[in-house]
Formats: C-alpha cells, sequence, structure tokens
C-alpha cells in the first residue's frame, strides 16, 4: 500500500540519515569528550537499536526507532573509532605522503606538549594545540605543507621525552615559580604538564599541583615519576574545569604548539582565579638538527606557519601583544636564556623516539637515510662537544598575567 511505502521510505531516509548526516556531530564530540566516550556512545545506542527490534518489532515505531538507533550508532563508533584507530597506529604503517625528504625549519617542539588537544572530560590536543590543529603522526616524506602538525606530533614518545628534553624544558622553572609568587599551598594548573618535570618543581615549591596533559605516553610516564601529582586528560583551547577553579596557572612551551595561541591564551586566564604564567621559545635547538640533516645530505624547508591572524612574533613584544589580545592585563614578559649541557647519547634519544621534528623526520626515513642521519649526528656532536657534553645555548620568554 502507499501509506506503507511511504513509511517505509521515511524509516530508510530516517536511517541513512543517522548514518551520514550527524557524522560531523560525532566527530566534534569525539573532540570535546574523547575517541573511547563516543564510541561507547555508540555502543550504547547500537544496544539501543538492539532492544526496540528485539522487543518492539511488532510495531512499525519500534521498528523505525530501531532503525534510526542503529544509524546513529553506526556513525558514532565508526566517526569515533576511525579516529581512535589512526591516532594509536604507529607512524610507520600510515599512508606517506609523497615529495623529497625534508626537515622543516621549525623551533623544535620540547614541551608537555602543547595541550592543544584533547580529567573529568576527555577534550581534543599537544596539542595543543595542540600540548584540534593536527593532522596526527603521520609518517612524513613532504614535509613542507604540513610542518606545523609535524612539529606537535607527540604520540608515544613520553619516555623518550623524559630521557632527553624534560630536562631541557624545567629550565623554566625557577622563572616561572618566582614569577608566581609565594606557594604557601595555594594550588595551580600544569597546562600541558608533560612527563612532570614542573609540577614536580613546583610541589617543591609548595604549590598544590594538579596536571593535565593530552598525549597518553606523557601521563604514563607522570604517573610513574611522580605517583603523587595528578594528572588528567585535557586540552586547551577547552579546559574542562570551572572559571577560576585554581589559585595560579602555568603553561610551559603550549602556547607556541596550539592553533589558536589567543583563544588558548584566554582560557588560560578563564580558569586561573588571580595569576597565570607562559613560556615560549625565542632561541630552539633547531639549528642543530639543521646542520645534521644538511650533513646528511638532506636540504632543510621552510616550515609552515599559522595563518597570520593567527600567528604572532616569538619574541618578547611579540609574545605580550599575543597576550594582551587575549586579555592578559599588562602581561610582564622577560627573556632569559641558559644553556643546556647534555649528554649527545640523551639527545639521540628524542631523535629515535620520535621527539619533535627531527624524531618525527628521523622515523620517515628508510634504515639507509636513518643511518647517514646517524652518522651525520655523531660527526656534529664530536666536532661540538666539550668534555663529552654538548652545550646548548636556549632562550625563551617569561610572561606572567592575570585578570587586572
Amino acid at each position: 500500500p502507499a501509506d506503507v511505502s511511504a513509511l517505509v521510505g521515511i524509516t530508510i531516509a530516517l536511517h541513512v540519515g543517522g548514518m551520514y548526516a550527524l557524522s560531523p556531530l560525532f566527530g566534534i564530540l569525539a573532540d570535546r569528550w574523547g575517541r573511547l566516550r563516543v564510541v561507547l556512545l555508540g555502543q550504547v545506542l547500537l544496544g539501543g537499536a538492539l532492544a526496540f527490534a528485539v522487543f518492539v518489532n511488532d510495531q512499525e515505531w519500534g521498528v523505525m526507532v530501531a532503525l534510526i538507533l542503529l544509524g546513529l550508532g553506526w556513525s558514532a563508533a565508526t566517526v569515533a573509532g576511525a579516529a581512535l584507530l589512526t591516532e594509536s597506529s604507529a607512524p610507520a604503517i600510515r599512508t606517506r605522503p609523497t615529495g623529497p625528504q625534508r626537515l622543516p625549519d621549525e623551533p623544535l617542539g620540547c614541551s608537555g606538549r602543547g595541550a592543544g588537544r584533547s580529567g573529568a572530560v576527555e577534550l581534543p590536543v599537544r596539542g595543543a594545540g595542540d600540548r584540534g590543529v593536527r593532522d596526527r603522526r603521520r609518517d612524513r616524506r613532504s614535509v613542507t605543507a604540513r610542518s606545523l602538525e609535524a612539529m606537535k606530533d607527540w604520540a608515544g614518545t613520553g619516555r623518550a621525552y623524559a630521557d632527553s628534553y624534560a630536562a631541557l624544558c624545567v629550565g623554566t622553572a625557577p622563572a616561572l615559580i618566582e614569577s608566581l609568587g609565594a606557594a604557601a599551598g595555594r594550588t595551580l594548573l600544569d597546562v600541558g604538564s608533560g612527563t612532570g618535570l614542573l609540577s614536580a618543581a613546583c610541589v617543591a615549591a609548595g604549590w598544590n599541583v594538579n596536571g593535565c596533559e593530552p598525549e597518553a605516553s606523557m601521563r604514563e610516564v607522570a604517573r610513574q615519576d611522580h605517583p603523587d601529582i595528578p594528572v588528567v586528560d585535557a586540552a586547551l583551547p577547552t579546559l574542562p574545569f570551572r572559571d577560576e577553579a585554581f589559585d595560579a596557572v602555568v603553561a610551559n612551551f603550549v602556547l607556541n604548539h596550539v592553533a589558536d595561541p589567543r583563544s588558548s591564551a584566554r582560557e588560560l586566564l578563564r580558569v586561573s582565579a588571580r595569576h597565570v604564567a607562559a613560556t615560549i621559545w625565542t632561541t630552539s635547538p633547531t639549528w642543530l638538527w639543521r646542520e645534521v640533516c644538511e650533513r646528511a645530505a638532506l636540504i632543510p624547508a621552510p616550515g609552515e606557519r599559522l595563518p597570520p591572524e593567527k600567528d604572532f612574533e616569538r619574541t618578547v613584544d611579540g609574545f605580550a601583544g599575543m597576550l594582551r589580545d587575549a586579555g592578559w592585563a599588562r602581561p610582564q614578559v622577560s627573556e632569559i636564556t641558559w644553556t643546556w649541557s647534555v649528554d649527545a647519547a640523551a639527545l639521540w634519544v628524542s631523535a629515535e623516539g620520535g621527539v619533535g621534528s627531527a624524531g618525527q623526520f628521523h622515523r620517515a626515513l628508510d634504515a639507509a637515510g636513518r643511518a647517514s642521519f646517524r652518522e651525520a649526528f655523531e660527526a656534529v656532536c664530536a666536532e661540538r662537544s666539550v668534555d663529552d657534553r654538548l652545550p646548548l645555548v636556549h632562550a625563551a620568554a617569561v610572561a606572567v598575567g592575570s585578570h587586572g
């Protein structure tokens, strides 16, 4: 009958609509709530579909509801599951972009990753954003067009980072702690807390610290090395905390890893009741890896930056201007310089472990390319070492601000 045909048509349309029309919504929810939670939501919807199909199959409306729930459940589980599978896959088994092998001319990421991605509630990432911005963790051949994403690519690098660049990045701890004033047991949120060295330094200074870090292997190392410091899966630009939840908030080398620095800086301010402090690199060890790359007959390429309306100059004045745009009241920004004296073997751990742009580039090489890269690295280290250690000069802009 015509009525039955119309009902079947409507039901199929709603079923297919449930499968595809709301896919963008489930993608957004996967970014905000976390992939696993949306996968579980899909399973609940599929369970509801099964229940209606079994217990109300003699009613037309029951069959219709079952098919709609089936479509919605399939969409939620597929979208979030695909994202989870991609992020869980090793770079070597992902589709490789074509083109020449190049190392991006970008600052080498050395933070608790950029919290620019995904607590109590899982959110998108290092990301970062940061530390949503990333076409995550694909192996690279042509990196020029995606060096921003590669710079923020931290999947599975927690232990390698802890054994290498974590010691460099915590070099800002004295300046950050001093900028926040007396601790006296006040609460502090460390955004993009990485493997927890800065959090531990703040605890030692008398702060009651919570960390948030979007990258799973970083959190795992932090919980192993600093089991008394709580750390949750959370990320800029949306943190799962109420307004003014903490007395102070810090973000060490995070705002140089996010898709929208101003939005992220504004979010740091939102969850702080009083002071907020942040750092960016003004001089990073990129030059060393560029020299290694050139020795290995690889040509460094200029890296892609943020869109002009999102980017800012990576200087003291540029950082201060960006923070004022984000609503920080009279941010005080200064530059500190220090020399990181590192054993070459520890530095190599970062490359071999996939830390930062150099590590991701190393992962993309074939066996012969890796051998050439390692040989060039050892030659550069032999020339530049002093008493068997590499003295690497770094500089960072350290900012502190408030609501006003």
